[in-house]
């Protein structure tokens, strides 16, 4: 296992007197982790975000211990790449986030015969936001 520290700074970049957070993890999770090292706190922020906004009530459960939550940590790091993309789909599924067509969208869809660069080039046309933010925009308003 690595310790990871997390030490707290003002917005002006000022330690503030606040103990720093330490989490344990393993060394492949670690290795991971440093390839995204000048994002994290993006990342962290981003995940922070859907935590508190209960976008993921079943996926994350902020009661564990820390004992419990490294054991899930350790697991995810021994998935393949196949069992982790899995993995991730039960998790969105669990917390309302992914679900299959109904049988009217599924016909619809198989009926399309639109291509991805032609909904796109229809998109660019009319202006407006791009279809990512069309999504965002409609997950935003569920009432999770």
């Amino acid at each position: 296992m690595t310790t990871i520290e997390i030490k707290i700074h003002s917005s002006d970049n000022r330690p503030i007197n606040i103990e720093p957070i330490q989490i344990q993890v393993s060394a492949e999770f670690a290795q991971r982790l440093n390839h995204y090292r000048h994002a994290l706190m993006r990342i962290l922020t981003f995940g922070l975000r859907f935590v508190e906004q209960n976008i993921v009530p079943k996926a994350i459960d902020t009661q564990h211990d820390t004992e419990t939550s490294l054991a899930v940590s350790s697991a995810d790091d021994a998935l393949s790449p196949e069992d982790e993309q899995e993995h991730v789909r039960q998790i969105l599924r669990e917390a309302g986030l992914l679900t299959e067509l109904g049988p009217e969208l599924k016909k619809r869809a198989e009926s399309s015969t639109a291509t991805l660069e032609e909904v796109r080039a229809i998109f660019d046309r009319v202006g407006g936001p791009s279809l990512s933010e069309i999504v965002l925009e409609q997950r935003r308003s569920k009432p999770w």
